[in-house]
């Protein structure tokens, strides 16, 4: 199976993007190329995209339809997905390490269900909360609603290739927020101070002032006015799921996040995501 996943700039702090199919292993490197007879993948954008050549693609496809099992391992152990992720016989394994595995532990179809799983699970945690605008207030909200859900992770989900560091990158957003908050509220001030026509001369900025920061403070708390997708996506991840039963499943699409409203039949309306994708 031939991949190419979108990995992120780890320059600059930013939430990773959603994933759809499952990644090679550190799909959240940067600047790769995979070559196969002589051939070589390019790779697009600013370092931010991973491909392989078509040759390496039907090589490694070739490959892994040979070495992959259908069924699982016998001494393995039950998987099983929830709301924390997957355990295996019991114990708790992070969904990455289900993807990323390419040495027979896992099968297609349960490395698929933890893609499916990180989607729905994300989405119910932060991404539907993500803001239409760069309003600084609006992304700091966001910013502390990806938070919150980088804290209530497991070790074994922080500490995977995914997550790893992410809480300190959550905090540098919010720090990022707050510092645009404060220069736009100075901006703000000065401006009123200077078009006052309210005839409160100071005391109208002086208010301003103190309603920005109550403002600024407030955006610091996660969002909790959850849409119909992240109600239906938290619903069906909190249950005790197989492989087959998550990808029974819907996926959220590109498109979803915007939307707050969801079908009639209780499907989720729009839910967000930039995509990684795997190309057979």
């Amino acid at each position: 199976m031939a991949i190419a996943a979108t990995g992120y700039n780890t320059t600059t702090p930013v939430i990773p993007p959603a994933t759809t199919t499952p990644a090679a292993a550190n799909a959240n490197s940067t600047n790769k190329t995979a070559t196969d007879g002589g051939s070589s993948s390019s790779s697009t954008g600013s370092g931010d995209q991973v491909s392989i050549s078509s040759q390496a693609q039907q090589a490694q496809a070739q490959a892994q339809s040979q070495s992959t099992p259908t069924t699982p391992p016998s001494n393995r152990g039950v998987l099983v997905f929830d709301a924390q992720g997957a355990t295996v016989g019991g114990k708790r394994v992070a969904l990455m390490d289900i993807i990323d595995s390419t040495d027979g532990t896992y099968t297609d179809t349960e490395r698929q269900a933890a893609v499916r799983q990180i989607n729905q699970r994300e989405t119910a945690g932060f991404r539907w909360a993500e803001p239409t605008s760069q309003d600084p207030t609006a992304l700091k909200q966001y910013y502390a609603t990806y938070l919150n859900y980088l804290t209530k992770l497991s070790p074994e989900e922080q500490n995977s290739s995914r997550y790893k560091g992410q809480i300190d990158t959550a905090h540098q957003l919010i720090k990022s927020a707050d510092q645009q908050i404060a220069m736009n509220s100075i901006q703000q001030v000065s401006l009123a101070s200077y078009n006052d026509s309210s005839g409160m001369g100071l005391f109208g900025p002086l208010m301003s002032g103190i309603s920005a920061r109550i403002s600024q403070q407030l955006a610091g708390l996660p969002n909790t006015n959850l849409t119909s997708a992240a109600r239906f996506y938290q619903q069906i991840t909190s249950q005790p799921r197989s492989a087959d039963q998550v990808l029974a499943s819907p996926d959220p699409t590109p498109a979803d996040s915007n939307s707050a409203d969801g079908g009639s039949d209780g499907t989720p309306g729009n839910v967000s995501g930039t995509k990684v994708n795997v190309q057979a």
